[in-house]
């Protein structure tokens, strides 16, 4: 779905270069990391020994490819007794659940594996391309950002300075399993903006500098935090129908149904007051204009449904829209696919 997404937003550009809305086509790299921290629900059945432990704040992690050496004793025992998470800031109380396939990896890999992730995250949350791409694959770059199943290091580094730089927090690791030698499967908990995100990480040992390196992620399906409230959205061509406008916060679930013969979005953004979606189609920069908060964002092809968990929103207005272009490499947003709501304590 990446992919396509991605390709969706330069088929735009083609719109904007030809003199429409007289700005840079470069606006619609905006949101294509919406995708790159894929995340999902709980697998079924329990975990025989996990990771629960503290988001760590991604500020405050050296952004630098992780030596072997670097690893210390401190996650070589399970933190089985750490204080369970607050159902407000994690899917769900009970702890992650591992995989069956593979063995247990032991704990100095799975260290080794879960700074990596960590690192990962803080680089992409501090916009540092050069490290993410010793810290990831060719595969998972084409997966994230590229229509081919490859995407080669320096395609992405010209690629990077045109991506917005969006908060990735690490809110759980599981329990890290091998497949052989070179392999490691891990399901992890993140927020990407405000977006609840879960999914199943695979890694590869590096060839160089970094022992492990992220090599795909495949998205899973994502349980809210308990007492959520919820939105249902109609997607159609070219407008968002909602049943509520008002909806308690700090967690929101919006529920989108496309109705319509074309691929949608759910992009939700905070506005400052004074700020219109309009400066989303005349801005010219990579990033989101001044006054404008990515919150977190989910595609929803034609004929189909799918959820986009919010978390921890602070009261206030906020914006929905869609910017995947139509046939013409319009985008949704200047056809009129725009609307707002509100969110309270």
């Amino acid at each position: 779905m990446t992919a396509t997404w991605a390709k969706e937003r330069w088929k735009s550009a083609k719109w904007r270069e030809d003199g429409h809305a007289g700005a840079s086509p470069r606006w619609l790299a905006r949101g294509i990391l919406a995708c790159a921290v894929a995340g999902g629900a709980l697998l079924s059945g329990a975990a025989t020994s996990v990771w629960a432990q503290d988001p760590t704040d991604p500020g405050a992690i050296v952004c630098a490819v992780p030596a072997v050496a670097a690893v210390t004793t401190e996650s070589e025992t399970p933190e089985a007794d750490a204080p369970a998470r607050s159902p407000a800031a994690s899917p769900q109380a009970s702890p992650i659940a591992s995989p069956d396939a593979g063995r247990v990896a032991d704990p100095a890999t799975a260290a080794q594996v879960e700074s990596v992730i960590r690192t990962l995250a803080a680089c992409l949350t501090q916009g540092q391309p050069e490290v993410v791409a010793d810290l990831v694959t060719e595969r998972y770059l084409g997966q994230m950002y590229g229509g081919s199943d490859r995407m080669r290091r320096d395609e992405y580094l010209a690629l990077a300075p045109t991506l917005p730089t969006i908060p990735v927090l690490i809110e759980e690791i599981g329990q890290v399993r091998l497949d052989g030698e070179r392999r490691a499967t891990v399901e992890v908990v993140s927020l990407f903006g405000s977006q609840l995100q879960r999914g199943e990480w695979q890694l590869v040992r590096g060839a160089g500098e970094s022992p492990w390196r992220v090599d795909r992620v495949t998205p899973l399906e994502v349980e809210p935090p308990r007492g959520s409230s919820r939105i249902r959205v109609r997607l159609d061509e070219h407008s968002f129908s909602l049943n509520t406008r008002r909806v308690e916060g700090p967690n929101v679930v919006l529920s989108g149904t496309n109705r319509g013969e074309e691929d949608h979005e759910m992009l939700v953004l905070r506005l400052e007051q004074g700020i219109s979606t309009d400066v989303l189609l005349t801005n010219p920069g990579p990033n989101f204009p001044n006054g404008v908060t990515f919150i977190g964002q989910v595609t929803v092809p034609a004929g189909e449904s799918a959820d986009l968990v919010l978390v921890d929103l602070q009261p206030g207005s906020y914006a929905l829209v869609c910017l995947l272009p139509d046939e013409d490499g319009v985008p949704h947003l200047s056809l009129g696919m725009r609307t707002r709501f509100n969110v309270t304590r």
